[in-house]
């Protein structure tokens, strides 16, 4: 499974457990649509920490790293080599 579809599947279980809208793509603006909250950004945070061995710093939760899933993954991918 690729971190994208680890993303897609935790905020589509955590935010939309009646389904997650149609329009809920790796670019989907999380931060604008308000799909995103404090809650959830740690529960990524925790996730993406155990499954991928990396840590988040203080300086790495920035809306930048959150704003999509692709950006969490291209963070994802900047913490561990690209694998």
């Amino acid at each position: 499974m690729s971190i994208e579809d680890e993303i897609l599947n935790y905020l589509a279980a955590e935010r939309f457990p009646d389904g997650a809208p149609k329009d809920l793509t790796n670019d989907y603006d999380l931060i604008d649509s308000g799909t995103i909250d404090s809650r959830l950004m740690v529960g990524l945070i925790v996730l993406l920490e155990r499954q991928y061995s990396i840590q988040f710093g203080s300086n790495d939760i920035v809306p930048r790293n959150f704003r999509s899933i692709n950006a969490l993954a291209a963070f994802v991918r900047s913490q561990t080599g690209g694998q």
